[in-house]
């Protein structure tokens, strides 16, 4: 579409992705936890070297710091604390080792 990303591409992506972000969730002054599962669906990979951002926006993760995930086995879940910036809102983006975005959920 001239360039332009097309409406579904968003959608899809996060379809398409090994991880899955699932809660977003306050855990003490200052900290936030996060549930990454490992996707059952199609692709089914084990994931090393992916890293999650929290931001305020879409695209300016890269500006923010960033947290290198565990090795992620399909079917299971991982929960770890994050510093939390935005008052226990904001944008969870995960990135592959490629630097491609595999997967960016909003919680507000």
């Amino acid at each position: 579409m001239y360039g332009n990303p097309k409406p579904s591409m968003k959608v899809l992506r996060e379809q398409s992705s090994p991880l899955e972000v699932q809660t977003v969730g306050v855990s003490s002054k200052g900290k936030l936890t996060i549930t990454v599962y490992g996707s059952i669906g199609l692709p089914q990979h084990t994931v090393k070297g992916y890293k999650l951002y929290l931001s305020d926006k879409t695209d300016n993760y890269k500006s923010t710091k960033e947290y290198e995930l565990p090795l992620i086995k399909p079917g299971e879940k991982v929960s770890f604390e994050v510093d939390d910036l935005y008052e226990g809102k904001g944008i969870v983006t995960i990135v592959r080792p490629t630097g491609y975005v595999t997967s960016q959920k909003s919680f507000y």
